[in-house]
């Protein structure tokens, strides 16, 4: 197997555990019951927080120097991906935003 693609597996695996272990916190915080309002605040934040972690570092990757979205192969370069990390990062930030509203 060659260097690049055992280096692309271990990002891949790096990326796919740093999303688990991001969406698991988020799970925490979000069902985490509180008694107290302020507290319930803080784990709604928290969660928010971590819950757009990955987007935002998905967002920033781009910035690097050297980095593309798209391989030669498929038609680089391109950030296609953009789209979807700024819904999904507008996502969590509505629903925070949302439920701090309602607290």
């Amino acid at each position: 197997m060659a260097t690049s693609r055992k280096s692309s597996r271990f990002h891949n695996g790096q990326t796919i555990t740093l999303a688990a272990i991001l969406g698991l916190l988020t799970l925490s915080f979000t069902w985490r019951k509180c008694t107290n309002p302020q507290v319930r605040r803080e784990s709604t934040k928290v969660a928010m927080i971590f819950g757009s972690i990955y987007w935002i570092a998905g967002c920033c990757a781009q910035l690097f120097p050297g980095a593309d979205g798209l391989d030669p192969e498929f038609g680089g370069p391109g950030f296609p991906q953009l789209k979807i990390f700024l819904f999904f990062l507008g996502c969590g930030v509505f629903g925070g935003v949302l439920e701090l509203s309602s607290l």
